[in-house]
């Protein structure tokens, strides 16, 4: 009997669709900082939490985790969110 057959992740329906959207692109961290004005030094904040532009997980971040972990302020996380919300906009209409 030979091994089991295993599908193509390709083919595999995924349920986060609008998250495969905005993570289907070569946009590396530090373009995405410079595209969106993020100052450079939140760009190894972001290296810390293994950011990657596009990533809809960083949405789920509690406060503390923004503040004790991350380090950001109230203001700079809403900046950081508000250029996060941009970005997946233009992937999302850019994948359509």
């Amino acid at each position: 009997m030979g091994a089991p057959t295993v599908p193509h992740l390709a083919n595999i329906p995924s349920p986060f669709s609008s998250l495969s959207a905005t993570m289907r692109h070569n946009v590396s961290l530090g373009e995405f900082c410079l595209q969106y004005d993020v100052p450079v030094s939140n760009q190894a904040k972001f290296a810390a939490l293994e950011y990657h532009p596009g990533n809809q997980a960083v949405r789920t971040l509690g406060d503390k985790d923004w503040h004790e972990f991350v380090k950001f302020t109230i203001l700079g996380r809403q900046s950081f969110l508000n250029a996060h919300k941009s970005f997946c906009s233009a992937m999302k209409a850019h994948n359509t």
